[in-house]
């Protein structure tokens, strides 16, 4: 009798074939997500220091990369030792004239922009929740936040075929093997939070007293628990179940609850607080499941590095160079003391590509980190404004 994990491989060899040959090839690659641009009007709404710091994790991250490893720009290879002395010729003269004219002009002269090949770009935004918790369950506290399973199998794809990313295949597929030795998806959102799936496996974190807010921690991917003694644990992304994201704002905009304007982070956990009974069914629907580890700062993105706040941006890490700089153009809101939203006021400022999503996926969609507070709450539970993105390299000859 074969022994269980060898039938298992088996299995997964199956699915992955049977994945392989099913796939179409994707709309949007490495080369050809970004298209060599004019540079538009700069300006940066933000201070130098902010920039610098953000600035300093990209360097930081790239320092650490073997030299030759190629990233893409509109069909050029570039490796990672040119994007590092690209970006530190940035940093060296945003030292010396700061968010000057002279600096914007030396940016236009002496940099390449290549804008994104999408026809819109959607804006949205994130943010570091703060949530209450126990360090143990009981009445009130009793929606635990998971470590990563034991039991949850990550593989590579990579591993079995090659040019994966062409093929329109993931990085990676999730799952479990069953006692009979099958490989199969891991467990929805809905078999862990309402069929209570990790019971019992000791994998709680901590518990919280609103599942509502837990659901929207996954979203953000990180947060600050806040104990009943004033202690605080910082919980950061560690792995998801593998199943995608889909999108509870606009299950509700379909069913005809909101409209597309009106799905505000804000607007959907009001409606859930006032229809309790459609809080499973809602929640759901998204069966993708986030599960977190402990750290110490952060919170980290997908460089494994902290975030800055309104510097930091999340893109598709599938098209899009890590770490790289980035210019933005888009809508802020302007929020009166009281937390009201009374207008949107256009903006432009450079950021970096140092975080992903779930939900970010494509050319046309960039996710900008807010920090933390009531003003990062409001901002990032309103964003979803039009905008456009650049990515910009120094030109060659004068590296």
């Amino acid at each position: 009798m074969r022994p269980k994990v060898t039938v298992g491989i088996i299995a997964v060899a199956v699915i992955l074939w049977a994945v392989f040959f099913m796939q179409h090839k994707p709309e949007w690659t490495e080369e050809n997500s970004l298209v060599k641009s004019r540079p538009p009007g700069l300006t940066d709404d933000l201070d130098s220091k902010s920039l610098i710091t953000a600035l300093s994790q990209s360097l930081t991250y790239l320092k650490q990369l073997p030299e030759d490893k190629i990233f893409h720009f509109d069909g050029n290879k570039i490796s990672a030792k040119k994007l590092y002395l690209s970006l530190k010729d940035f940093k060296e003269k945003l030292e010396t004239f700061g968010l000057t004219e002279k600096f914007f002009k030396y940016v236009k002269e002496n940099f390449v922009f290549y804008r994104s090949a999408a026809r819109e770009v959607l804006i949205t935004g994130y943010y570091e929740p703060l949530l209450k918790a126990s360090k143990a369950p009981d009445k009130r506290y009793k929606y635990p936040i998971y470590k990563t399973p034991p039991d949850l199998i990550k593989i590579r794809l990579s591993d079995f075929f090659k040019n994966t990313r062409q093929n329109n295949l993931p990085d990676e597929i999730r799952g479990r093997v069953t006692s009979t030795g099958e490989f199969v998806p891991y467990y929805t959102r809905e078999e862990i939070d309402f069929k209570h799936a990790l019971k019992g496996m000791g994998l709680e974190l901590a518990w919280v007293d609103n599942l509502v807010d837990l659901f929207f921690l996954h979203i953000q991917g990180s947060g600050v628990l806040v104990f009943q003694d004033g202690t605080r644990l910082r919980v950061n992304y560690a792995e998801q179940n593998g199943h995608p994201y889909r999108s509870i704002g606009k299950f509700l905009v379909e069913k005809g609850i909101f409209t597309s304007e009106g799905a505000s982070m804000q607007a959907i956990k009001n409606y859930l607080r006032e229809h309790p009974k459609e809080v499973r069914t809602v929640l759901s629907h998204n069966p993708s499941y986030i599960f977190f580890r402990t750290v110490t700062e952060g919170p980290l993105g997908h460089l494994e590095l902290p975030l800055t706040p309104y510097r930091s941006v999340a893109l598709d890490r599938r098209i899009f160079p890590p770490a790289a700089p980035v210019f933005l153009i888009s809508e802020k809101p302007e929020i009166t003391p009281d937390g009201t939203i009374v207008g949107w006021k256009k903006f432009s400022r450079f950021v970096f590509n140092q975080d992903t999503g779930g939900a970010i996926r494509g050319p046309g969609r960039l996710d900008l980190f807010c920090g933390a507070g009531e003003e990062a709450e409001i901002t990032a539970g309103h964003l979803r404004q039009s905008g456009a993105l650049y990515f910009i390299l120094k030109k060659q000859k004068t590296m």
